[in-house]
């Protein structure tokens, strides 16, 4: 799965325009969007640069989110105090 950022997905419009253009892309891919996180998961069988470009294209131009805390690896950096932020 690839998570990717989308600073500019504003509304449910923009929402579902890019979700159209995912599966343009990939008709059977997995789409998941958090729109007040403004985040896209995809699953896919196309590559990280061919989303990007079709994100890009269709005006939504992404930050892919390198990794992601799952649950098994959560809580294993470095302690904090206070926020997740520091």
């Amino acid at each position: 799965m690839q998570e990717f950022l989308i600073p500019s997905m504003s509304c449910g419009g923009c929402a579902s325009r890019i979700t159209q253009t995912l599966h343009n892309l990939d008709a059977n891919a997995m789409v998941e969007v958090d729109l007040p996180n403004k985040t896209v998961r995809v699953d896919s069988n196309q590559e990280s640069a061919s989303i990007e470009a079709a994100l890009k294209e269709a005006g939504y131009p992404p930050i892919e989110i390198e990794s992601v805390a799952r649950p098994e690896t959560a809580g294993t950096g470095t302690q904090r105090s206070g926020c997740c932020c520091g």
